[in-house]
């Protein structure tokens, strides 16, 4: 996903206890992250904002830092992250409309003019507001009809994924009963071969010659 720089909050940060250190740009910016989870449950694409920390060196792009940001990272940098707190817009959470195969990257940004970023938005949003999209009832229907489609989707793959699990597990509990089975049979060659050791009559002993 792209960063919206213009919505996150640089800021200079430099160690103190470095004279002519160079100075870091350190920011907080919100990423859109899949969740996978919720992903293959619906069927389709789920996405969530997530709080990212960004440190960037100047002149030096290979020791560039991009990633989640933790609580000691909120700690650590207390005023680059009330600046980002300040900026901070409701998380949402649904299939961005990036991720929508029907719409165009114009449209995309024609619907993010108006506040709605999620297929859902779309799908959701009342007549009213229909006089300022063209072609709103269309595009409407179409975000109802893929979410419908992809929910009936998404639960055919969770039940397919409950019968793959069940046949392997089905398939295991044979392949052990299996081995019982054979462990079973093989012991019983044993016994059974003992049994006619014993039974068998042993080598005559010789007699004894007495001494004269």
């Amino acid at each position: 996903m792209d960063v919206q720089v213009g919505k996150s909050q640089w800021s200079h940060f430099a160690n103190p206890s470095q004279p002519g250190s160079r100075q870091t740009m350190i920011y907080f910016y919100d990423r859109e992250v899949q969740n996978h989870f919720k992903s293959e449950e619906e069927g389709r694409p789920i996405f969530e904002m997530k709080c990212y920390i960004k440190k960037v060196p100047p002149g030096d792009k290979l020791v560039e830092i991009d990633r989640k940001a933790t609580k000691q990272d909120f700690l650590t940098y207390p005023q680059q992250y009330e600046m980002y707190m300040k900026h901070q817009t409701t998380p949402v959470v649904g299939t961005p409309l990036e991720a929508w195969a029907q719409i165009t990257r114009a449209q995309v940004a024609e619907y993010k003019a108006l506040n709605i970023f999620t297929v859902e938005q779309l799908a959701e949003l009342p007549d009213g507001y229909g006089h300022k999209i063209m072609g709103f009832q269309n595009w409407k229907q179409k975000a109802q009809s893929f979410l419908m489609a992809a929910k009936g989707q998404g639960e055919f793959d969770k039940m397919q994924t409950e019968l793959k699990k069940r046949d392997e597990e089905i398939a295991r509990m044979k392949a052990n009963e299996t081995a019982t089975s054979d462990l079973m049979r093989s012991m019983q060659e044993q016994i059974d071969e003992i049994k006619s050791q014993k039974g068998k009559p042993g080598r005559p002993r010789k007699a004894l010659v007495q001494a004269a």
